[in-house]
């Protein structure tokens, strides 16, 4: 049981380290449309969000 119960406490540290991680390289720029050199994030044109679509409403 005591392993178990280790073993969970250990994963859900890794899980916050990652996740700290990504957060911190998020905000330093990485994966943001400033500087990848691919246009908006993939979130965004699998939306259909552009940066400029034109006049008109969108």
């Amino acid at each position: 049981m005591a392993l178990v119960v280790l073993t969970v406490l250990l994963a859900v540290l890794l899980v916050a380290a990652v996740v700290g991680l990504v957060r911190d390289l998020r905000a330093d720029g990485y994966g943001s449309a400033h500087t990848s050199g691919e246009g908006l994030h993939w979130q965004h044109r699998a939306r259909g969000d552009r940066a400029f679509a034109g006049p008109g409403p969108r």
